[in-house]
């Protein structure tokens, strides 16, 4: 990861998006970034972290469970893929910020919880919020992954 992301660097002043299931690669990549990069990560992720996966003192996010399809499952694409990822300062601080307001702030509820504070629906907000985007904006499609490629290709 070293190499890739110095490599990588030469390549381009910017922002690099990181992604690996290999904490230690993401922590060796991370320990030679000029700026703080991107961390890639996917929406059964996202939707699945609890306030007991951040740690706000040593900027990370603890990969616990996912959900897929309607569930929460206790691992990602592969069971011995959990793992911890170091996330940048200012995401920190927002994630603290975002959490002050929260009506569900203890360490078993969902950061980004659905109304009743269970987890969101992958499926049900990309039919509800991105495919209402992709029309507001006359795009064909609009997917996270569609997201995370535009953001890779627009920092380079």
């Amino acid at each position: 990861m070293i190499w890739l992301v110095n490599i990588a660097h030469e390549a381009v002043d910017k922002p690099l998006c990181l992604d690996s299931p290999n904490s230690a690669a993401l922590l060796a990549g991370l320990s030679v970034t000029k700026q703080p990069p991107m961390i890639n990560s996917i929406s059964g992720e996202l939707f699945g972290l609890r306030w007991k996966c951040f740690d706000p003192v040593v900027p990370s996010i603890t990969i616990m469970e996912t959900t897929y399809k309607g569930k929460i499952r206790p691992w990602r694409k592969t069971r011995g893929s959990l793992t911890t990822t170091p996330i940048a300062t200012e995401l920190a601080a927002e994630l603290v910020e975002w959490k002050k307001p929260s009506k569900y702030p203890s360490p078993e509820a969902f950061i980004f919880p659905n109304r009743a504070g269970g987890f969101l629906d992958s499926s049900n907000f990309r039919n509800r919020v991105l495919h209402k985007l992709a029309e507001e904006l006359e795009l064909p499609k609009l997917t996270f992954q569609v997201i995370r490629r535009t953001i890779a290709t627009l920092a380079q």
